[in-house]
């Protein structure tokens, strides 16, 4: 960042031009940013949550009456208003000759490990009333001085936008988004030396205070989780076609085997060649809600099946005589004669998912795999992890009732507190507070947004596919808002999930995650 002046200083900027955005009380505006054009937005009365998305990059921002704001090209805007008076904001827009001078402001948001994150970085101006309305008035100028006038309110704006991009100090929801892509890069990066000094500084932030964040967020410290993830990691490459632990270790990121033994017995209470005998096998998965179960092991079937693919039973059972599996997992109950014909091809041990809670699975299956250790190192892991949500949703919620919704792509589902699939995670684990109106409730479809705001629940938790944007997201929420009457509804989260919203250990662990990201986004919003 302390180069941004002089490549400010080298770069050639037009105005182009002025536009008034008024939100009434409760309401929302969209507008989008083209291509060849950026723009700074100051908002000039009241407060406006503002959602911006530009590719995968998205992010959202509180912002008062005084905020400036830099907005790059080709990015989506969503302004809502959360209160009753009508808010206003104007935007101008900004031009170059040249691509690249919008492109160099463009990158001066993103830090080197959030590559998903928009950062905002707002700021404010002198007489920044006066010099935005003079766009709305003077746009375009009648004359060469006038035109020449707006030019230099505009490098006002630039200097602003620059001074802000070079403060020491981050924004907490800045910090919060980049702290997450951290974690999200140390993942996709666990082969890879990372330098942790130079990921503290580039968030911004005192490198103390990016710890602390991420330790927050996370519950552990970046150098742990970076060990965590690299240990699961050699799970990986050690399990069904394993290499020499030697190998494993150098790809892992550890040049020292030795150190890596030592460390991955200690991670996992058992030594990397006990797990290589114990994973390298090969194992069918007949119900698929168990794969992620054994993900936990670091191992994936050699062989799965899609859901109800046992009402074609004749199918399932060619094609495991043809893949010849060592073992074989499957849910429960199966019909007894199933039972045998697949306990012919290879052991087979059946694990009843609406007898056993998720935990049991799980130590169950590491009995039957001999990794017993690595499920309770995992548990005990999670039960961390839980932990830490739990204070974060203490301060969310504090303890009032949160409705849990699952959207499908055509319905929406609840679920109540007898209904394992989401109660044993957010009702137990996480200790929501039941809502009265789902106490008793299996699983009910429900046609429309609609009818969720006539639920009477003033909280609610949207499970929703991690395929959906940003802007998508927030008009959700404005809708959810709009349907209730003025005042009853408080807070709303989303929580994406991966692939199917499925009852195990995979995917419990990522809605976790998700929702204390969530929450401090939330939070830092407040």
């Amino acid at each position: 960042m302390s180069n941004i002046a002089e490549m400010l200083r080298r770069a050639s900027f037009v105005h182009a031009g002025g536009e008034a955005i008024q939100v009434p009380g409760f309401r929302h505006r969209e507008c989008c940013m083209t291509s060849d054009k950026a723009g700074f937005l100051f908002v000039s009365r009241g407060s406006l949550r503002i959602t911006l998305q530009t590719g995968a990059a998205q992010g959202t921002i509180e912002t008062e009456t005084g905020t400036v704001l830099f907005i790059p090209p080709s990015t989506g805007m969503m302004l809502q208003n959360e209160f009753q008076l009508a808010a206003e904001a104007v935007l101008v827009g900004v031009a170059s000759a040249c691509p690249e001078d919008l492109q160099m402001l463009e990158s001066l948001h993103q830090p080197k490990a959030a590559a998903y994150a928009l950062i905002a970085r707002p700021f404010r101006m002198p007489q920044a009333r006066q010099i935005f309305e003079e766009f709305l008035t003077e746009s375009p100028p009648s004359d060469l001085a006038g035109h020449y006038r707006l030019q230099s309110h505009l490098y006002l704006m630039l200097s602003g936008f620059a001074h802000a991009a070079n403060k020491p100090n981050a924004t907490a929801m800045n910090l919060g988004s980049y702290v997450e892509h951290v974690r999200q890069f140390i993942l996709k990066a666990a082969d890879k030396p990372l330098d942790m000094e130079e990921l503290a500084q580039s968030s911004g932030v005192s490198p103390s205070r990016f710890y602390r964040t991420f330790r927050q967020h996370t519950g552990m410290s970046p150098l742990q989780y970076s060990t965590q993830a690299r240990i699961r990691a050699a799970l990986r490459l050690m399990s069904n076609a394993p290499a020499s632990v030697t190998a494993v270790a150098h790809a892992a990121g550890y040049e020292d085997e030795l150190y890596f033994s030592r460390l991955f017995k200690k991670q996992m209470g058992l030594s990397p060649t006990e797990y290589i005998t114990a994973a390298n096998r090969k194992i069918a998965v007949v119900s698929p809600i168990l794969n992620g179960d054994l993900s936990i092991f670091g191992i994936a079937p050699q062989i799965t099946f899609e859901r109800n693919a046992l009402n074609r039973p004749e199918q399932v059972l060619d094609m495991l005589y043809s893949a010849k599996p060592d073992l074989i997992f499957a849910g429960g109950p199966l019909e007894l004669a199933l039972e045998q014909e697949l306990g012919r091809i290879a052991p087979l041990h059946v694990l009843h998912w609406k007898t056993f809670s998720w935990k049991e699975r799980l130590r169950r299956m590491g009995d039957t795999l001999g990794l017993r250790p690595v499920a309770e190192q995992w548990l005990e892991r999670f039960r961390l992890k839980a932990e830490n949500a739990r204070s974060h949703i203490d301060t969310f919620w504090g303890g009032e009732p949160a409705l849990a919704v699952i959207c499908m792509d055509t319905h929406y589902t609840i679920f109540g507190a007898d209904s394992r699939k989401i109660s044993d995670l957010f009702y137990q684990e996480l200790q929501l507070a039941v809502p009265e109106c789902i106490r008793g409730t299996h699983g009910k479809k429900l046609l429309s947004l609609h009818e969720v705001a006539a639920l009477p629940c003033e909280n609610i938790i949207f499970l929703v596919p991690s395929g959906l944007e940003q802007l998508e997201l927030a008009r959700m929420e404005q809708n959810w808002r709009n349907l209730a009457s003025e005042g009853r509804k408080k807070r709303c989260l989303f929580l994406p999930y991966y692939g199917a919203l499925h009852y195990n250990a995979e995917c419990y662990s990522s809605l976790v995650d998700q929702c204390v990201w969530r929450i401090r986004a939330k939070l830092s919003l407040c």
